[in-house]
C-alpha cells in the first residue's frame, strides 16, 4: 500500500509498524504497553523520546538483538522515515539525549547496548 501523501524517497520506519501491530502486542507484552503509555503521558518526554522507545521495544525482541545490535546508531535508522531528512548523525545524537532522558523507564542490558528491557526502573 502507497502513501501518496508521502514521496518517494519517504521509509516506513519501525515506528510506524509499531502502530502497525500496536493492538497485538497489548495481548503479548501488556506491561510493556503499559510502560510506553506512561511515556507518552510523561510531561518530561517528547514525541521524538516516544519514538525511541518504541523503536527500542521492537528491537528488543529476543531474535532481533543477536541480528540488529541495540545500540544508538541503530536505533537512529529505526526512528528515521525520510531519506532526505536530517543525516543519520543528527538523528544518532538525538537518540542519545532521548535515551538519557528515558533513563528511568529504559535500561541498558548487561553488554552494555540498549534497552533489552522497557519497564519501571528500580531508581
Amino acid at each position: 500500500m502507497r502513501d501518496e501523501s508521502k514521496d518517494e524517497l519517504s521509509l516506513i520506519s519501525l515506528v510506524d509498524f509499531y502502530d502497525l501491530i500496536r493492538y497485538e502486542l497489548e495481548d503479548i507484552i501488556p506491561n510493556e504497553i503499559e510502560v510506553l503509555e506512561e511515556i507518552e503521558s510523561d510531561e518530561d518526554t517528547t514525541d521524538f523520546d516516544l519514538k525511541v522507545a518504541k523503536a527500542v521495544l521492537l528491537l528488543s525482541f529476543s531474535y532481533v538483538p543477536d541480528s540488529v545490535p541495540q545500540n544508538d546508531a541503530n536505533i537512529a535508522v529505526a526512528v528515521m522515515d525520510d531519506l532526505n531528512g536530517q543525516p543519520r548523525t543528527t538523528v544518532r545524537n538525538q537518540v542519545q539525549n532521548s535515551l538519557e532522558n528515558l533513563d528511568k523507564y529504559i535500561r541498558p542490558n548487561t553488554d552494555l547496548s540498549f534497552g533489552s528491557r522497557i519497564g519501571r526502573s528500580e531508581r
